[in-house]
């Protein structure tokens, strides 16, 4: 019998992801696939390294990255603590990921973001569609009536428009069928070793320019458009987005 692809499941998270980290965990746990074939990799960008110590405790591999860094006041010569802007400290904790499931020969990377709700059967299902970028739905806050995050394309690969469905237009594109778009965030999507091997996550533009509400999922597709390679999403799935306001308590500077 051939062997299933062997799969790391990761996500970048911190202590403001907490109150859903025991859902997450245990979904991820009891997903029906191989343990012999599947990893767990958190990458904790918290303030200190105390939760990541607390998630080592659930038998699992976790990283950590500083959300800040030090700098000498060059009038005293001191040192002073800045924080990063969270898209770079979410890049970086995202390439960490990228660069372990590349040294430890893994198949595919799960990207599955800490507060996103995974089925059992989720993970064979996006396997067996054998694509190179494949994502399963989810919304884009925790209320029903907003948004699937999905972008769809129109004569791909010429795109003359993107378009962000709204929610009747969402429910009406999820018909069962597996689907090429524009973009639908990394929430739950996953990455064939062909394309993460290629293509780093970023946080700046093509100019090196950071614009702090332009987060590595974004530039993502942007560079898989560039390479030509197409990303689907499987509309028979939506998985539940355990979503809070995390945002309002952290520095997004």
């Amino acid at each position: 019998m051939e062997l299933l692809p062997k799969i790391l499941i990761a996500c970048p998270t911190s202590e403001t992801k907490d109150y859903c980290f025991f859902d997450w965990i245990s979904n991820v746990k009891n997903i029906d696939y191989p343990k012999d074939r599947m990893e767990i990799l958190v990458v904790d960008n918290s303030s200190t390294n105390s939760y990541k110590k607390y998630l080592e405790t659930w038998g699992i591999k976790v990283h950590h990255v500083k959300p800040h860094f030090e700098e000498a006041n060059p009038k005293n010569k001191k040192k002073v603590i800045r924080n990063k802007p969270m898209v770079q400290t979410v890049c970086e904790s995202e390439n960490i990921i990228r660069k372990y499931a590349y040294e430890n020969n893994f198949d595919y990377i799960l990207m599955l973001e800490s507060d996103i709700m995974i089925g059992q059967q989720t993970l064979r299902t996006l396997v067996a569609h054998k694509k190179q970028v494949i994502s399963a739905a989810y919304f884009h806050g925790n209320d029903k009536q907003t948004n699937l995050l999905i972008t769809q394309i129109e004569k791909f690969p010429l795109i003359k428009t993107t378009i962000r469905l709204g929610f009747k237009a969402t429910m009406k594109f999820m018909d069962g069928k597996v689907k090429q778009v524009q973009s639908c965030g990394i929430g739950c999507c996953l990455i064939h070793r062909s394309v993460f091997k290629k293509v780093p996550f970023r946080y700046v533009d093509s100019n090196g320019a950071i614009d702090k509400t332009m987060f590595p999922d974004s530039y993502f597709y942007e560079d898989l458009y560039r390479m030509e390679t197409p990303a689907f999403i499987d509309t028979s799935i939506i998985l539940e987005h355990n979503s809070q306001e995390w945002a309002q308590n952290i520095n997004l500077q």
